[in-house]
């Protein structure tokens, strides 16, 4: 999932404090995600850290429920592993299934999450795909999507 032009680099913690210096004046427009281990400089007393760097897929993505689109999908990331997450448009869709992602919406934001079966048919929760640029698909567990701010979420 990852692009092309991604790369690991070791980058000072400083320089992740969004500071506009450094390094982080070029990571704008990448997504950042840490991987585990670092070290401190002994004479500068600076600490780094190892960070995979990935600039955002541009390629459209589409957000299948069996056969029928229900999002075009783009800025698609890594979120926090296994999520992965990207902006959407919506296409017009069944409102029962427009209801159940608002459901699902809401039901994210609790304090508790998604802990209660939704009030919607058994049938909604499988059949989730992605297509790829590619034409390939992958099935995905329901998408958990965020409209107050564009953005959807699946694994």
């Amino acid at each position: 999932m990852f692009a092309a032009s991604s790369h690991v680099m070791w980058i000072p913690v400083c320089d992740l404090t969004m500071r506009r210096t450094g390094y982080s004046n070029h990571l704008i427009n990448w997504a950042i995600f840490f991987i585990h281990g670092g070290y401190q400089d002994s004479l500068s007393g600076c600490s780094y850290t190892r960070i995979l760097v990935t600039d955002m897929e541009t390629s459209l993505y589409r957000l299948l429920w069996r056969n029928q689109l229900i999002a075009t999908l783009n800025e698609v990331h890594p979120f926090d592993f296994p999520w992965v997450c990207a902006r959407f448009v919506a296409e017009e869709m069944d409102p029962q299934i427009y209801q159940f992602l608002q459901w699902i919406d809401r039901e994210s934001k609790t304090e508790d999450g998604i802990i209660n079966d939704p009030p919607f048919p058994n049938e909604l929760l499988d059949d989730w795909y992605i297509e790829k640029p590619d034409g390939s698909k992958s099935e995905i567990m329901f998408p958990v999507f965020d409209f107050s701010d564009g953005t959807v979420e699946w694994r």
